[in-house]
Formats: C-alpha cells, structure tokens, sequence
C-alpha cells in the first residue's frame, strides 16, 4: 500500500494491526530508504512499486483511518512476500 497521509507523497507502507471491534483505526509501519533506521530489510524490486533498497520500520508507524485506506489517501500496491511479510508481523508483535 502507498500512503499520500504521510509527509513523503507514497510511501509504502504495510499494516501490521488491522482495526479492532469499534476502532476504525489500522497501524501501519512505514518503508524508508535510510537503511541504517531498526525495522525489516527489503531489496529493491520486492513488490514493484519498491524500487529501491528499504526497511520496514517501528519508527514510521502512523494511525491511518479506515476511510483513508482507498483513493486517493492510499492505493494497494500488492502483498509483500515471504518472509518479509511474516517478520515486519513478527516485528510488530514484539513490540
């Protein structure tokens, strides 16, 4: 997913908690390319839109409302693979 709620126009990002029983907020962390930032490693071409080197990061975790899931606030840009999916997840849940 690419966020346009973030200061940098399309950062992709990745939920990491979906919105819970009356909250209609979702975490998400967001990618940076500044590879010396905590977080998960993921090669450039790993979904198309990343095209270059980044981490998944804690650091640019944001609130997102559900409204804002779609256009123009956001566009889905695929399924991150394995396993970068399951540990930016695994990230998330150890914090």
């Amino acid at each position: 997913m690419l966020s346009r709620t973030d200061k940098k126009p399309e950062r992709p990002v990745i939920i990491v908690q979906g919105p819970r029983q009356g909250v209609a907020i979702v975490i998400v962390y967001g990618r940076t390319s500044d590879l010396g930032v905590e977080g998960v490693y993921t090669p450039a071409g790993t979904l198309p839109d990343l095209t270059k080197p980044g981490v998944f990061a804690p650091r640019h975790q944001q609130h997102i409302h559900v409204a804002d899931l779609r256009a123009p606030a956001c566009r889905f840009a695929g399924v991150l693979p394995e396993p970068y999916r399951t540990q930016v997840l695994s990230l998330w849940m150890e914090l």
